[in-house]
């Protein structure tokens, strides 16, 4: 019985699991990538001086995008990829707190925007009742506890203006259940034969109604 085939068959495993588990082939590819340069256009230079990035670390992931497209996501930011193929822990982690610092200003500026805009809303959204036009419907947004007296006042204005022959759409700001609202609106008087009859709506503000100032509004 001849030892070739068996020695063979040993020399594959092994120079499969060298392939496999082996922690410099990675490093010796990305060494050999980052030695290699490429021209930039005039957007990419634009791009890495956005990103705070050099033409040298912005060639480097052009020539990781060419040879991992398809791999990873084309979503993936400079930073990222500078960071996932980085060489070493030092240059990982120097990318990681940069991505980081960026990630956190995107937030705080989305959060800022986003208080910024409720703010307009509630300013540019007058909360005097107008006057009455018989083709109005209005709107009330009120909060679930309407205990203040101007709460109570916009209620008593609106049920007023129900009893005159309008049309009333109240939004009830809770994070409760819609069944929830039964209650809210048999503890404030609110009349169950005006909601059959269509003359009152009533709803659970959600979204942008949610976050709406609590008073009357006319919708035309």
């Amino acid at each position: 019985m001849t030892t070739e085939p068996i020695n063979y068959f040993c020399f594959a495993i092994i120079s499969v699991a060298t392939m496999t588990f082996s922690p410099n082939i990675l490093a010796v590819t990305f060494h050999h990538v980052e030695n290699k340069t490429t021209e930039l256009t005039q957007a990419e230079i634009e791009t890495a001086e956005a990103w705070d990035l050099s033409s040298e670390e912005f060639s480097q992931i052009k020539l990781l995008k060419s040879q991992y497209q398809g791999l990873l996501s084309a979503d993936l930011t400079p930073l990222e990829w500078l960071g996932i193929f980085a060489t070493s822990d030092e240059q990982r982690n120097h990318y990681a707190k940069l991505f980081a610092e960026r990630q956190l200003q995107t937030t705080a500026a989305i959060l800022k925007f986003e208080t910024a805009y409720i703010a307009a809303v509630r300013e540019l959204s007058s909360n005097a009742l107008p006057a009455v036009r018989e083709s109005d419907r209005l709107v009330l947004i009120t909060p679930y506890e309407c205990s203040d007296s101007k709460c109570i006042e916009d209620l008593k204005k609106g049920m007023n203006y129900v009893k005159k022959g309008g049309s009333l759409d109240i939004y009830v700001q809770t994070e409760s259940q819609f069944s929830d609202l039964t209650a809210w609106a048999s503890t404030n008087q609110i009349s169950s034969e005006d909601v059959r009859a269509g003359r009152i709506t009533l709803k659970q503000a959600k979204g942008r109604m949610f976050n709406l100032k609590p008073g009357i509004y006319r919708t035309n």
